[in-house]
């Protein structure tokens, strides 16, 4: 029988070797899938495979390790703790690695989806879910991971989910701000009153264009570009009107002063001009109007029909220009 210094010299060289072999073949698996998959990916149109193959690139290859270090643990004689603790936590490892590559996946999904999948697909979900839904399934994903990983080394999970619970308990005693527009983002999102892009007007009569929804706060652009940010639980309480979905088409109002002497030509002058500009999203003619008058002038009201408001910006420079061009005339 060999002496303990030589047998655990003999078992520590075992344990290198076989770490060794596991790095070298890993890293070859590795290479080997990354290769097949690139040439796979290169063959096909669609960008979703070269975003799957991105995503998973780093759990491959720690994985590809774990897996041939698991697969030869059951290899190492010298010192039974020790394979058993090598089996023990590479396969702990490998489901963290799992969870984090799922989880990555889904992600490279969603973010494909909604840069051009949304156009391609035949499924149509609404874009300004998936943000939020991306958080979700990744904070779930992973939960579930580490609780099975923690499970296989021998760490009672049922201890940290009560942990895990007075801990949540008391963070959202202290939090209720926080909380309350989490969830009012959480309402918002899945109400689906507004996408991302979509022009809203408040009570006050000030307009922004909706860019994202986030867990905590609403981040919008006023029309000088401005950006502006509004907290969840405090857009949920205000009466917001979409522009972008009018229950009919929605009418774009300017008012010029003009003296008696000029009223009917420049009615004829701004409803000629406005028929014939080429201002994508007016969905109708022009109408005049006077709306009242003063000693020596009159307020003459334009009236055009839009279906985008995105096209008021660009209509009310036109119409300040052709009424500028006309005022200039002799």
């Amino acid at each position: 029988m060999l002496p303990d210094v030589a047998y655990f010299a003999l078992a520590f060289a075992e344990l290198l070797l076989i770490a060794a072999i596991g790095l070298v073949v890993g890293k070859l698996i590795h290479k080997s899938i990354l290769f097949a998959g690139r040439k796979l990916a290169s063959s096909t149109k669609t960008t979703l495979d070269d975003l799957v193959l991105a995503s998973i690139e780093g759990p491959l290859e720690v994985g590809s390790v774990l897996l041939i270090l698991y697969v030869l643990s059951a290899y190492f004689e010298k010192l039974d703790f020790v394979r058993d603790a090598i089996t023990a936590y590479s396969l702990a490892g490998l489901i963290i690695l799992a969870a984090y590559a799922i989880s990555e996946i889904l992600g490279a999904l969603l973010r494909w989806y909604y840069v051009e999948g949304k156009t391609e697909s035949k499924l149509k979900v609404d874009v300004t879910l998936l943000p939020f839904a991306r958080k979700v399934t990744r904070i779930t994903i992973i939960f579930v991971g580490i609780t099975m990983a923690l499970s296989v080394i021998g760490f009672d999970v049922s201890g940290l989910l009560a942990v895990a619970s007075v801990t949540a308990l008391i963070l959202g005693l202290a939090s209720q701000e926080t909380l309350g527009n989490v969830f009012a983002g959480i309402a918002l999102q899945l109400d689906r009153q507004y996408s991302y892009g979509d022009y809203v007007r408040f009570v006050n009569g000030d307009v922004a264009r909706l860019k994202k929804i986030g867990l905590r706060s609403t981040r919008l652009d006023d029309l000088g570009g401005n950006t502006i940010v509004i907290s969840n639980s405090e857009l949920a309480k205000q009466r917001v009107t979409n522009l972008s979905r009018p229950t009919q088409e929605e009418t774009a109002t300017f008012s010029f002063e003009m003296p008696f002497s000029k009223t009917s030509k420049f009615e004829k002058h701004i409803t000629s001009a406005i028929n014939a500009s080429k201002i994508s999203g007016l969905a109708g003619g022009c109408e005049t109007l006077i709306e009242k008058l003063g000693k020596e002038t009159a307020t003459v009201i334009v009236e055009v029909k839009i279906s985008d408001y995105a096209a008021m910006k660009k209509l009310r420079d036109y119409a300040n220009r052709k009424a500028m061009e006309f005022l200039q005339k002799k």
